[in-house]
């Protein structure tokens, strides 16, 4: 779990768990290329797709993605395993060892898969007129979209920069949220967003009750108030990493979509913004200096930020 929140035990030894997660990496990525054979996509193509979707990648072998190859058959398959990635694979692992309901046992994936729900039922429901005709290809399209950006894998399928501002809206919010806990997902996680509501949640009925002990919960476990400090402290980080990112490559003439979109896809691994680095384009126009702004974005995103920071700190280096 991020930030040493809600941690799972898999195993007695840090080994035999990462055993265990290799184990379930290789059984979706093995699962995942025998459904792509079946679906008559080359041995090449779904190796190649298989890794890119459990590690939530997102790199294709074709340069218009999964589009090139046109079939709801793989859109929906490859849907399905981006969903799975983006799941907590402490729930792969339990359900491989006969505890399938720890799914639904699990406070954050049912927020997870809530969360998606909602976002496919809205977006279909204020883009469906962009496809007049074919409601089945709209929904193919907002389902394999909504996942990919929430999973934060950037597969496209569709060019979203032509949808609904509100679609845009609901995408972008997706992105910042991404995947579950201990999955192979980007963003903010859903945890932490779980955390943080429940933290402004309880501080509104602090106001009402100031002398009240309200702990934070997520599901039946109680958080320590320094997790939830650590879940401030990590959105603190995090904003101030946007803003200064973003004002810089605004400072160099990019637009404030692509420049704010652009921020957010590289903090959370995504892929795509929007404006000119939509689904259909790339940051190849960028200044040298934005790329390298961008990059540091990447690393520190990826590695949650702490523990980069932390080695900036002069305590780190005293023993």
């Amino acid at each position: 779990a991020p930030g040493g929140i809600l941690p799972d035990k898999l195993a007695p030894r840090i080994a035999e768990t990462a055993r265990s997660m290799w184990w379930v990496y290789i059984i979706l990525t093995f699962a995942e290329v025998v459904m792509l054979l079946i679906g008559e996509m080359s041995l090449y193509d779904a190796v190649a797709h298989a890794f890119a979707t459990v590690a939530t990648g997102g790199f294709s072998t074709k340069n218009a993605s999964i589009a090139a190859f046109d079939s709801a058959y793989i859109d929906y398959t490859i849907s399905f395993f981006m969903f799975l990635a983006g799941v907590n694979f402490f729930l792969h692992y339990q359900a491989i060892h006969g505890k399938p309901k720890a799914y639904w046992k699990d406070s954050e994936f049912k927020f997870y898969a809530g969360v998606t729900a909602i976002a496919i039922v809205l977006i279909v429901s204020d883009v469906a007129h962009l496809y007049p005709g074919d409601f089945l290809r709209a929904f193919r399209d907002t389902v394999f979209t909504v996942v990919s950006i929430s999973t934060t894998t950037g597969f496209g399928t569709a060019d979203f920069e032509q949808w609904t501002e509100f679609a845009k809206f609901v995408l972008v919010a997706l992105m910042v949220m991404g995947g579950s806990a201990g999955s192979t997902a980007g963003g903010t996680k859903c945890l932490r967003v779980q955390i943080i509501f429940k933290a402004g949640y309880r501080e509104l009925k602090r106001i009402l009750h100031p002398a009240a002990i309200i702990p934070v919960r997520i599901g039946r476990r109680a958080i320590p108030d320094s997790a939830v400090a650590s879940v401030l402290g990590f959105i603190t980080c995090i904003s101030i990493l946007f803003l200064f990112s973003s004002a810089a490559l605004t400072a160099m003439g990019v637009d404030i979509l692509t420049a704010c979109t652009a921020v957010i896809a590289c903090i959370f691994n995504i892929g795509p913004g929007l404006g000119k680095v939509g689904p259909t384009d790339n940051f190849f126009f960028l200044p040298d200096l934005a790329k390298f702004i961008l990059s540091g974005c990447m690393i520190l995103g990826r590695l949650e930020v702490y523990t980069v920071l932390v080695l900036l700190i002069p305590d780190f280096y005293k023993k």
